[in-house]
Formats: structure tokens, sequence, C-alpha cells
């Protein structure tokens, strides 16, 4: 297998843990994107090695999550996740692991792993070693848990989830008793944090394949463990192409009319700036689907959510005579020296009243005629 710049710049890493005496391979969704032609994400490395025998190999590490055999190996221009070969204890929980074990058998750390095609390991040297047929599921294009579905999804619960975004960013089918352990078993999903639930619906979301995504999704029930679904026509959305995940939300939430966004993505503990995004960009569907936005609103809206929204207003935006507050030829302090007034509620309804008129075009932006227009004004 030819290795891409990515893996070739990584190999160092392996080329080291083998020269002293231990295996090593690059392993899970990077090796698959490569036997894919897609680019790989972030590549990380398995071995033989235990997690204090890669600190002493190599001379700046970070224990990242060395309970569970992982070290930050720190190169000169990228840091790479090495982590020891495990297997792990029972799941109780339909989580995590009660414990690991460290092993020194490639083929029980990919034993544990979700999907065939999740389950690579690949050398130094460019083989693929493939220990539970994953070639022939990705040749097939067919999603498979590795060894007993059942097993694997009783263990953690979020696989169930991730069948479904494998499917929205692959195109993938679902090999039948894998469908229906995930099905039998989606009542698990309760016991999985919001918190992975959300990077999973916002990658399947994004997905090339976001239709094929969101059946499996609703025919596993997995979208009854998803807060607010019940609400939302997921069917509708499914025929949206999007590739931002605030305009994804925001088309979601609009489609389904929504009104208050912050009770369906607040449950999903979405940021406060993903929350204000979009409610921005509802407000923004709201205007346009009755009208053309105006320059006061474009001005309002900010370049931000004219390149994020509409491209087709940014020569509109850019001739705006003003883009911030800033740009006006007045501030607070000369207005109340020129008026001789103090400090008050005058003060900020005139500054308001400036800004509109000058962004309306009906003043111009110069220091003398806005103090001689806002004085003749009755509000202050």
């Amino acid at each position: 297998m030819e290795l891409t710049q990515d893996f070739k710049s990584a190999l160092w890493v392996l080329e080291k843990l083998e020269n002293n005496g231990f295996e090593a391979y690059f392993v899970g969704g990077s090796v698959r994107d490569l036997l894919l032609g897609k680019p790989s994400n972030d590549i990380d490395i398995t071995t033989s090695a235990t997690p204090l025998e890669v600190k002493d190999i190599f001379k700046k590490t970070i224990d990242i999550g060395i309970e569970h055999g992982t070290v930050l190996v720190l190169g000169r221009e990228e840091n790479y996740e090495v982590t020891t070969f495990r297997t792990d204890g029972t799941y109780s929980d339909h989580r995590r692991p009660e414990k690991v074990e460290f092993v020194r058998s490639l083929k029980e750390d990919l034993r544990r792993r979700d999907f065939t095609i999740n389950a690579f390991a690949l050398s130094a040297n460019g083989e693929i070693v493939d220990m539970f047929d994953g070639l022939s599921d990705l040749k097939n294009k067919i999603l498979r848990t590795v060894e007993n579905p059942f097993e694997r999804f009783d263990e953690d619960a979020l696989r169930i989830m991730r069948l479904s975004r494998f499917v929205s960013q692959l195109g993938f089918e679902v090999e039948p008793k894998t469908f229906e352990a995930a099905r039998e078993l989606s009542g698990h999903l309760e016991h999985i944090s919001i918190e992975r639930k959300l990077v999973e619906i916002e990658k399947l979301f994004l997905g090339d394949y976001k239709a094929q995504g969101i059946d499996v999704l609703i025919e596993t029930r997995s979208d009854e463990y998803c807060p607010g679904f019940k609400e939302l026509k997921l069917k509708e959305f499914s025929e949206i192409e999007e590739k931002n995940i605030v305009l994804a939300w925001s088309k979601l939430l609009w489609i389904s009319d929504v009104e208050d966004a912050k009770a369906i993505l607040k449950p999903w503990k979405a940021s406060n700036q993903m929350i204000k995004d979009v409610q921005s960009v509802l407000k923004w569907f709201e205007i346009a689907d009755e009208r053309a936005l105006n320059d006061y609103e474009l001005y309002k809206f900010g370049l931000k959510y004219v390149e994020l929204i509409d491209e087709n207003y940014l020569e509109k935006y850019e001739n705006l005579i003003i883009k911030s507050r800033d740009d006006i030829n007045i501030d607070g302090k000369i207005l109340m020296e020129e008026l001789k007034r103090k400090p008050g509620v005058w003060l900020k309804i005139a500054l308001n009243l400036i800004e509109k008129n000058i962004v309306e075009k009906k003043l111009a932006n110069k220091k003398e005629e806005i103090i001689e227009w806002i004085s003749s004004q009755s509000l202050i």
C-alpha cells in the first residue's frame, strides 16, 4: 500500500519503536480513509510497547491517557498518539470498560474495535493487516461489527449511533445482524453522555449520504435518545445538503418550524456561541422568507453572517458606508462635549439614531452634519 505524505511523516515513530524490539502499526480510521482514497484525519499508532516503554524510547512525551495506554509522542512538526495493544475489561455502564489490560497481541487489540473497516492495521512497509475481513466489507461497502454485534454494542452503546454516522459519511449498507443488534440494544443509548452523542450527530448531519444515515438513525430507534428529535422533521432535512454545522442545525430547525432554537440546542449542551449563531441564522431566514434584506439589517448581522448564509449579499454589504460604530466620525465623548450634556439614556438613543441613519444613507458621515442633525431630533 502506497503511503501518503501524512503517514510518511509519522514513519519515524514506527521505526523507532521497531528498532527497540517492539511491534508498531498505524491503526484505525486513518487507515480506512487511506484505503478509500480519502484525506486522513489524525494518524493513530498502536504498539506492543507499554506506556512506560514508549516513554523510555522517546525523549518528549505527554501522558494524555496513560491509564488507557495512550502517550502523546512529540515530534518537530506533528505529535502522534501512541497506544499500547490492549484488551478491555467488562463494560458495566455500556460506555467504558472498568479496566484495560495491556497485551502483546495485535489481534487482541484489533478485536476490541467497533467495525471491521476500522480494525485495520498498517505496517511501516505498507502492508495491510486485516484479521476480520474488513477489506471485503470495504470493497462491498458493508458496515459490520468486529465479531458479535450484540457484544460490541453492549460494550459501548455509542457504537450504535456511530453506525448511523458512518452510513452518512460513507454510504455503506448495514449488515443485517449488525442492524438487528443496533435496533435491539438502542435503549442502551440512554447511558451515553449527550456530549458524545452530539459529536456523532453533527458528523452525521454533514455526511455525503445524510439521507441514508438518518434512515438508519430512525430505523434503529436511535433518534428516540436524541433530545428534541421528536419535534424535528428529520426526513425532510435529510434531503438538504449542508457542509456547515451552524447552517445544518439552522435549516433543520427552520423546516421544523421551531420557534425557540435554544430549547432544542440547550439539552444538547451546545455552546452559547452555537446557540447565538443558529438564532441569528433563523432570524435571517425569517426576513429573507418575505423580502430581501435591507442595508441596516445587513449591517446589524455583519460580515460573518453574510459570508456564512448568503454571499450574494456580499457586494451590497461591502458598499455599506460604515461597517461598525467605530467607523462613525463621532463618538459619545464628542457628542456630549458638542451638545454640552452629561451621560444618560439619551446618549445611547442618539448614537443608535446616528448609526441607523448613516447606514440608510439618510445622514452623511461627517462630524458637523451629524451634530447639526442630532441637535434637531426631539428625542434628545
